[in-house]
């Protein structure tokens, strides 16, 4: 009952004026800033995302990604569901927000990166 799955793993570049806007409107989305600058913007609530920086996100929520420098916004996203996708979530953000540091952001780094080359396998 507890189990989470994947339902798209990549890379995403924001490399011109143009929003990014999740294809996913009923799962969950944990994302990384590898490099560079962007806005992401939930419900009407705008953050200023920077390369270390890392988001957890409803997409059932309108949500958009947009560079804020004149140089790309590199990120690393997992889309991902379940069944108790959205208690984990709620739980999340009443304790944090949607976007935060973390101590161990090389490591969630090396755990995306890990979740991409399966999925692309």
């Amino acid at each position: 009952r507890t189990f989470f799955y994947v339902l798209e793993a990549g890379r995403a570049e924001t490399n011109s004026d143009l929003k990014l806007i999740s294809n996913y409107n009923n799962a969950f989305l944990i994302g990384v800033v590898t490099e560079g600058k962007c806005r992401l913007t939930i419900n009407g609530k705008s953050f200023n995302l920077n390369d270390d920086e890392c988001f957890f996100i409803d997409c059932t929520q309108p949500h958009s990604y947009k560079k804020t420098e004149s140089y790309p916004c590199n990120l690393m996203v997992i889309h991902f569901d379940g069944s108790t996708s959205k208690q984990y979530y709620e739980y999340f953000i009443m304790h944090s927000q949607n976007v935060f540091k973390s101590q161990l952001f090389e490591r969630i780094i090396a755990e995306i990166n890990e979740i991409i080359r399966i999925y692309e396998s």
